[in-house]
């Protein structure tokens, strides 16, 4: 194993091999053991071949993943005979790292494989943790040049060698401000290699006075050292930003690429050779060359020029690709993409650079009448191709003013084949009309119907020509002649190659193979078509066949779909999809399997959508709680908002478990967790509120007395102080009365003042705000406390009845009493409490009685009331005030 002269994890040198004397960590430099590890090789027989990837080598054994998330084992003697897959993308030196470019690439769909991409990325994590620091340390590297910054953390190096990577690796993209960050976060007076990247630096540093100060600072402890010594001396100069007598000051401490330079840029000659940290000149020396001599131009090192020398490149037809690397302008590079490309542009790029005709192709293209209309009016692309659209949709004359001229004489053609195709008769096709795939969609049913000839010259193998059988492939499908479809479909795919007109083709086959009950066939050629170029419409059909018999395979193609689809609203219908098939089959009471357990996390992961992320937590709720609430797995919680709905969802979860491990209280507990006054809600809260509130209303409309473990939650909402007057009123009063008739049903008495705090004070607060509601308000609020007040009144007054026989029989007692207790004093006592606590039950009731006199009337019943008080309630009180004396 390699050693360092010096200390990564502290920044000190090294006095011997081993460890670190200062802090004791080893110096193994930066590497790997097995090269093997990480590589991707076909395997699979014949047409079967498909990328398998090396997870791990013990021995002369290996483990090769090619398809799902069990890998199989190999010998390496026959892993060293299967031909090499190359991978694009940086340089790296570790397995795990050569693994990770592997998941990158198979996500930006530059190397189509059917590997479960969440289990490799894990192993390449897990390899790298098991790994000594050496490994840990090359990982480390990887992980930045893959941009995978934010999994640093887990290779458990220190915070000063991190910091020291990413220092490297911004002097590696010429970012003088993000390596200065990261080397003042390195300890003052150590690491002091940092001189070796502060002289790559250098011309940036000259010609920016403020990182030309920073700069300085990091070099005053090291001035002993000549390089940074020569370089403190001219950043204090500070030159302007012609960085050429500030090359010569300090060519002496550079490298010998370094003083070349500074030699060729004072003469004013193109250098021989331009050293990595110098991009500027390096996109200078590019553009020269691809003017001079005509030759190609590497896009990725031109990101310093600006847009007129780009332009220049295009025109000259030496610029013939767009940017992919890092280091660009986001708005230069999307221009260049459009620039060079517009067929192969992202919708984001041709919107910020205004490529709109493109975007105006391309809804034509996809008959989205509603997104072309959404795009500027005025441009003349949008007219021309609106027109078309209109005319393809509706069928109707287009007007030939607004389409540019040569669509006018195509146009004029298209009208005369249709009028002839109609009355049945074939037509032939111009060169200039077959040549233009956009005016197909008009001319589709004519071409379906098999009345359409090819110009002379075209042959089958021609884009028209492989058209016009792709027509004639599905009139077979609408005459339901599977047969055919599958003999001429697989004939079809053979010639026509790769692209949209063969997988357009497969996905017939297997839609006929599914027709006539061979759903397994289907799903091979399905299979074997994504194995070869995955689409989202053959994944789609996939998914859609699959799902009929197995669940967790349909999951697979649509977690394969949203791993290679770019589109952020497809891929949300993919999820959508996914938990749809599950929630709307029979299996919508059961857990949810985890493969779509893991589709959602993942999407849970990425999505940038708030909504579309709560409706993810609330279907794991549903669909997954006992996993959920156990709290399995692991969630985003980088913001407070993501760990308080989740925390709700995990309660609500627990309420779904078989059997419950929560109640209402606890989801509302959690609910109204954080503070709720203005300005201090989640987004999510009043939603969840609405919806929360909804379940209590209907929870607590049922007989009274049957919901009173509704309570404590009503309770929660009630101190939060979070719910409408209105809503305030109804559970409140509600909640309460469930708690009243509970107690008298069970022969107790509620507590008076309870019932007071809870019942009779909400109701007399309505009465004196019900003039000020609408009628219709009025209406709903009487139909919904009048009862409850008037149930609680009548269920307690028949417990009362009980209490006054036992009040009777008693004071009886006590009257036979007084002629044999030798100490009647004891039984006045006794005597006088009894009265009290009868008195203040009759009390309550009586002020019942008001509560509910002044109430509107309940349907009839409220004459009940009253003819129960004027026979039992004013008696009772009659009674007692002649007992008190």
């Amino acid at each position: 194993m390699a050693r360092s002269e010096w200390c990564r994890s502290c920044g000190r040198p090294a006095a011997g091999p081993g460890r670190c004397e200062h802090c004791g960590t080893p110096l193994d430099a930066p590497g790997d053991g097995d090269p093997r590890v990480g590589t991707v090789v076909q395997v699979g027989r014949a047409m079967m071949t498909r990328p398998g990837i090396v997870l791990a080598v013990r021995g002369d054994r290996c483990d090769v993943l090619s398809k799902d998330a069990a890998p199989a084992a190999l010998d390496v003697a026959g892993l060293d005979r299967l031909p090499p897959v190359p991978i694009d993308g940086p340089p790296v030196r570790s397995g795990p790292g050569r693994i990770l470019r592997a998941v990158r690439a198979a996500g930006n769909r530059a190397l189509k494989t059917r590997w479960d991409v969440a289990a490799v990325r894990a192993a390449a994590w897990e390899r790298a943790a098991e790994g000594g620091t050496a490994l840990r340390r090359a990982v480390a590297l990887d992980a930045l040049a893959l941009g995978l910054r934010t999994s640093l953390g887990e290779l458990g190096l220190s915070t000063g060698e991190i910091a020291w990577y990413e220092a490297r690796d911004a002097t590696g993209r010429d970012d003088a401000s993000g390596a200065l960050h990261w080397l003042e976060r390195l300890p003052t007076d150590a690491y002091p290699v940092r001189v070796e990247l502060l002289l790559r630096l250098a011309p940036r540093l000259f010609s920016e006075p403020a990182a030309a100060d920073r700069a300085r600072r990091l070099l005053e402890p090291f001035r002993d050292a000549p390089a940074a010594r020569a370089l403190h001396a001219a950043l204090t100069g500070r030159p302007g930003p012609d960085a050429t007598a500030a090359l010569a000051a300090v060519a002496a401490a550079l490298p010998p690429p370094g003083r070349a330079l500074a030699t060729a840029v004072t003469a004013g000659d193109r250098p021989p050779a331009v050293p990595r940290g110098l991009p500027a000149l390096a996109a200078l020396d590019g553009y020269l060359a691809a003017r001079d001599a005509g030759d190609r131009a590497d896009v990725e090192v031109l990101a310093p020029l600006p847009v007129p020398l780009l332009d220049e490149l295009a025109d000259l037809g030496v610029l013939t690709t767009g940017p992919s690397g890092p280091g660009w302008d986001p708005a230069t590079a999307g221009y260049l993409r459009c620039r060079v490309d517009p067929g192969g542009a992202a919708e984001d790029d041709l919107a910020r650079t205004g490529f709109t005709a493109e975007r105006a192709r391309r809804r034509y293209l996809a008959a989205d009448e509603r997104g072309l209309a959404a795009l500027p009016a005025g441009d003349p692309g949008v007219a021309h191709y609106g027109a078309l659209l209109r005319s393809r949709l509706r069928e109707t004359p287009v007007d030939p003013h607004l389409l540019r001229p040569a669509a006018r004489d195509l146009l004029t053609e298209i009208r005369e084949i249709r009028e002839r195709t109609a009355r049945g008769e074939p037509s032939d096709v111009s060169h200039a009309l077959a040549a233009d795939a956009s005016c197909r969609p008009l001319l589709h049913d004519s071409a379906v119907r098999g009345l359409l000839r090819a110009p002379g010259g075209v042959g089958p193998r021609s884009s028209f020509g492989l058209w016009l059988d792709l027509c004639g492939l599905q009139r077979r499908v609408f005459d339901e002649r599977w047969d055919d479809v599958v003999t001429d479909g697989l004939a079809f795919a053979e010639r026509a190659g790769r692209g949209p007109a063969r997988r357009e083709a497969r996905s017939m086959v297997a839609l006929a193979r599914s027709a006539t009950g061979d759903p397994g066939g289907a799903l091979h050629d399905l299979e074997a078509a994504i194995d070869e170029e995955p689409s989202p419409g053959l994944l789609v059909n996939a998914a859609v066949i699959a799902g009929r018999t197995d669940f967790a395979r349909a999951v697979r193609f649509l977690g394969h779909m949203h791993a290679i689809e770019e589109d952020e609203a497809t891929r949300q219908a993919v999820i959508g999809r996914a938990t749809g098939l599950w929630s709307w089959t029979e299996r919508a009471g059961q857990e949810c399997p985890d493969e779509l357990r893991a589709l959602v996390l993942q999407r849970l992961r990425t999505t940038g959508d708030r909504r579309h992320y709560i409706t993810l937590l609330g279907f794991l709720a549903m669909r997954a709680s006992a996993w959920f609430a156990d709290r399995r797995g692991t969630l985003p919680d980088e913001h407070e908002w993501q760990r308080d709905v989740t925390a709700y969802y995990r309660a609500r979860a627990g309420t779904f478990c078989d059997p419950p491990r929560n109640g209402f209280e606890d989801v509302a507990a959690a609910l109204v967790k954080r503070p709720h006054g203005p300005g201090e809600r989640h987004f999510w809260f009043a939603d969840e509120l609405a919806w929360f509130v909804d379940v209590v209303n209907d929870a607590v409309h049922v007989e009274l007395g049957t919901a009173a473990h509704l309570w404590p939650a009503i309770d929660v909402l009630l101190r939060a102080d979070v719910l409408s007057v209105r809503d305030r009123l109804v559970l409140g009063v509600r909640g309460a009365a469930h708690l009243s008739v509970r107690d008298a049903k069970q022969d107790r008495l509620p507590p008076a003042e309870r019932e007071e705090r809870l019942l009779l004070a909400p109701v007399a607060d309505y009465c004196g705000r019900r003039d000020r509601l609408t009628k219709r308000t009025r209406a709903e609020m009487d139909a919904d406390l009048g009862p409850c007040l008037l149930g609680v009144g009548l269920t307690r007054a028949r417990v009362m009845y009980d209490v006054w026989d036992r009040y009777v029989e008693q004071w009886n007692g006590f009257v036979r009493e007084h002629k044999t207790n030798p100490n009647p004093l004891d039984v006045y006592r006794r005597q006088f409490d009894l009265v009290k606590k009868t008195t203040e039950l009759v009390d309550h009731l009586y002020a019942l009685d008001g509560a509910i006199r002044r109430f509107p009337e309940v349907e009839g019943s409220t004459q009940l009331w009253r003819e129960f008080m004027a026979k039992s309630v004013q008696e009772w009180r009659n009674e007692m005030e002649r007992v008190k004396w």
